[in-house]
């Protein structure tokens, strides 16, 4: 580029130095005005503008960039802030958490205990937040109680304190379902009498809470948890809930979850389904039939001389006749797998069905 300039753009240059002079002073510029202005390579004016704008102390962009880091440094001192309080509370909670629990498990042990003082603490703190209640709950050992203060407490407790449903079924399993699970010889009549006294006032708990988490893992059980469930299901006060919550085959923990026996049955399994089997509840649920009559089909086809078994489909085909009559012909192909002294009558019994079937059809 050559270095000589437009007349014009030389007479502008100059009245432009002879204007910046003049505030010489305020701007602080006037040696770095002559000497970029008094040179003859005038391709250093854009340089010396670039000094310009990063020496200005008075660019009114400035003020901006430094209020919004300000700004970001605030938000982030008050969410450390926000975070190191949060932190504080949950400490403090889960102190207070653990102060509750060895309160509690001190008043179990003690065997002189206020039973309605006592009452009132545990339902005071089974109305806590059910997150709160899970913590309690397992921290929890009602296997040291002894027995009469056991019976004593969970009789006023099931007439005296209402809390939330959630909260009533993870007690009952904290306190019952540990102790049924140690059991290693028959439960006494007074431990017995203490789950249907409990029952007799709310009995969902007790099925939610204590029968179903047996009935989940059958192959981990003995004859006094047997004892119990069939004790349970036998119940005249569990009658409708008991049996069709039981009888279904998926596994979970609410009340509307169904509960899964296994696919292998082994002894006490199919000594529970025929106290099951023996009572009559409704197997309209064409999914939970069908379910379950392919988990006895499996069954049967592994032990076709099991007699238990044969059982089974003869009080399916004798007190549930009803529920069954549009799956008759599945009914009747597991039926015919069946090699015991009961196979004739099952399949008796199954004509009989099909009989009567068509006179409804007619």
């Amino acid at each position: 580029m050559s270095n000589l300039m437009h007349p014009l753009n030389a007479q502008h240059l100059q009245s432009c130095k002879a204007e910046l002079c003049k505030h010489a002073e305020f701007f602080q510029y006037g040696q770095a005005v002559n000497e970029v202005f008094g040179a003859d390579n005038h391709n250093t004016i854009r340089d010396w503008l670039m000094n310009l704008q990063e020496e200005n102390p008075h660019r009114e962009s400035e003020p901006v960039i430094t209020t919004t880091l300000a700004s970001k440094s605030d938000d982030e001192r008050l969410q450390n802030h926000d975070a190191e309080i949060l932190q504080n509370q949950k400490e403090e909670n889960n102190r207070q958490l653990e102060q509750h629990i060895n309160r509690i498990n001190l008043m179990i042990v003690n065997k002189e205990m206020d039973h309605k003082e006592f009452c009132k603490d545990i339902g005071s703190l089974m109305s806590m937040p059910f997150a709160q209640v899970q913590i309690i709950c397992d921290g929890l050992d009602f296997t040291l109680m002894p027995e009469d203060t056991f019976d004593s407490f969970f009789q006023e407790f099931a007439r005296n304190v209402d809390i939330p449903y959630q909260s009533h079924i993870m007690l009952i399993r904290t306190a019952f379902f540990k102790k049924v699970c140690n059991l290693s010889a028959n439960p006494s009549r007074n431990f017995l009498a203490t789950i249907m006294k409990t029952a007799s006032v709310k009995n969902k708990p007790i099925i939610y809470g204590l029968l179903l988490p047996l009935m989940k893992d059958t192959q981990k059980i003995g004859r006094p948890q047997l004892d119990i469930i069939t004790r349970i299901i036998k119940e005249e006060l569990f009658r409708d809930t008991t049996s069709s919550s039981v009888a279904t085959t998926d596994n979970g923990t609410t009340e509307q979850s169904r509960y899964f026996l296994g696919n292998d049955w082994k002894d006490l399994t199919i000594e529970i389904l025929i106290v099951i089997f023996n009572k009559k509840f409704s197997l309209r649920d064409r999914d939970l039939l069908i379910s379950f009559l392919s988990h006895l089909n499996h069954n049967i086809e592994q032990q076709p001389e099991n007699k238990k078994l044969a059982q089974i489909m003869l009080l399916l085909v004798t007190k549930h006749g009803d529920d069954i009559l549009n799956e008759l012909d599945y009914v009747r192909s597991i039926a015919d797998k069946i090699n015991t002294f009961m196979k004739k009558s099952l399949l008796n019994n199954i004509e009989l069905l099909k009989r009567q079937c068509k006179n409804i059809i007619s």
